[in-house]
């Protein structure tokens, strides 16, 4: 648009702002015992740079930094950012900021939160007292310039956590978000291979059961004595969910009935209240495979209850999800009460008249289905068609519902971000980014384009 130029301009641009990152690592290196651990960071410092004086048209290079009035020599441009430290557990048993003992176990990170600056303005409120008993304590700066060597950070120790012997496999033990907090400690099965139990500063346990073939768990009881349970299938894949406890000091919840997963989309979509679970799921992976019958894209059946199985009242909510090879959502199918909709006849096909159009019905119960969506080779989607309804919950050919359908179609650009999109009017957005800011253009402000193509 006519002035954009001179609406973007601003006087915060002239200014060059550069950001300076500095990193101290461990390097643990003992070949004949066979241990190499490079890259375990010790220390990270970042410095913000705001220059106002103008460089050549050419830019900056890594050589300008190295002249004597470059801008990292000048301590009044640099406003430090953030730094942090990370402690480990050396031989001896304590923490240190020097080698650390392998296998490396970190025991807390150190972050700075306060400078001299901030603790000046709060010193009515913070003094140094209340923040040493809020869990700060006084460092010096990392990687000093010449301006720092007299000033001095607070910082807190977050993350603070204890490990377990060599006989256990050095795995955590306890944790605490800061030392003013309590810590959580965990126990473990006599393989140290999950946690079964977990307690907090405040004495209140969760205790876990688990699936020995997946290592996950199959049961949880939570602090308020809520029991969590769950099903899986050979694959690892949640089949059921349900839950139970007291409230009010009553028992309520799904109850403890055997219920036996459907093995078939047919057998899930048949089954009435009441229904012990919460949620069930059956996974229909070779629908694609049939050598009778029809075939149907990989699909999900997903049946959700609204209510405790001892509520009469109990529904089912039931829903289909079709997805491709790759994952990509295809088609979803719910089922809704009893209306006009268009009437399924196999194979993916819509029943149409002679005119072509499809031909709608009244059925005692219709399903929700929403429009196929196409990808680009990308895997970046290109359109998704409206909802519509169908009789039957079945997975419905792109091509016999394309016709009477519409959609709006996005274009991207080589980022990956919508440019432009047409709707299905023919109406065009589209969306301009540039490094300073990003225009969005909708119908209105294209219109007079689309009159001057007419």
């Amino acid at each position: 648009p006519d002035g954009l130029l001179m609406a973007s301009v601003d006087e915060q641009q002239k200014i060059l702002r550069l950001t300076l990152e500095q990193k101290a690592w461990h390097l643990l290196s003992d070949i004949p015992a066979g241990i190499w651990c490079i890259g375990l960071e010790a220390a990270v410092r970042h410095d913000v740079l705001n220059v106002e004086k103008p460089f050549a048209f050419e830019g900056l290079t890594r050589e300008d930094f190295d002249q004597i009035d470059n801008p990292l020599m000048n301590d009044a441009l640099i406003s430090l950012a953030g730094q942090s430290r990370v402690w480990y557990w050396s031989d001896k048993g304590h923490e240190t900021v020097d080698m650390p003992a392998f296998p490396p176990r970190i025991a807390f990170t150190e972050i700075a939160l306060l400078n001299d600056e901030m603790t000046t303005k709060l010193s009515q409120d913070f003094t140094e007292e209340r923040l040493i008993q809020a869990g700060y304590h006084a460092v010096d700066y990392l990687f000093t310039q010449y301006g720092d060597k007299k000033k001095k950070l607070w910082a807190v120790r977050q993350g603070i956590t204890t490990y377990e012997t060599e006989k256990h496999f050095w795995l955590p033990v306890t944790y605490r978000e800061s030392p003013p907090l309590g810590a959580v400690s965990v126990i473990r099965d006599k393989f140290d291979c999950v946690v079964t139990q977990q307690e907090d500063a405040a004495g209140l346990v969760i205790t876990a059961e688990y699936d020995w073939r997946f290592l996950t768990p199959v049961s949880v009881i939570d602090v308020n004595d809520n029991v969590h349970s769950v099903t899986y299938d050979a694959l690892g894949r949640v089949t059921s969910l349900r839950f139970f406890g007291t409230e009010n000091h009553q028992m309520t919840g799904y109850s403890a009935v055997d219920f036996s997963v459907p093995v078939s989309a047919d057998e899930a979509l048949s089954l009435a209240s009441p229904l012990p679970v919460s949620q069930c799921m059956v996974y229909v992976a070779d629908s694609w495979m049939q050598a009778e019958g029809e075939r149907q894209p990989p699909h999900i059946i997903t049946l959700t209850t609204d209510r405790f199985d001892h509520d009469p009242a109990q529904q089912i909510r039931q829903q289909v999800n079709f997805s491709d090879g790759f994952g990509r959502q295809l088609q979803v199918s719910t089922r809704q009460t009893g209306g006009e909709s268009w009437q399924y006849i196999g194979n993916g096909a819509l029943s149409v008249g002679r005119d072509g159009e499809p031909l709608v019905d009244e059925t005692m119960f219709r399903w929700a289905v929403t429009g196929r969506t196409e990808y680009d080779n990308k895997g970046q989607a290109i359109r998704t068609y409206q909802p519509y309804f169908l009789n039957d919950w079945r997975y419905v050919r792109d091509d016999s519902a394309r016709r009477d359908l519409y959609a709006d179609t996005h274009r991207y650009d080589p980022q990956g971000r919508v440019c432009q999109v047409i709707t299905a009017k023919g109406d065009l957005r589209r969306t301009l980014y540039t490094p300073w800011f990003v225009v969005n253009e909708d119908e209105n402000d294209t219109a007079m384009e689309k009159a001057r193509s007419l």
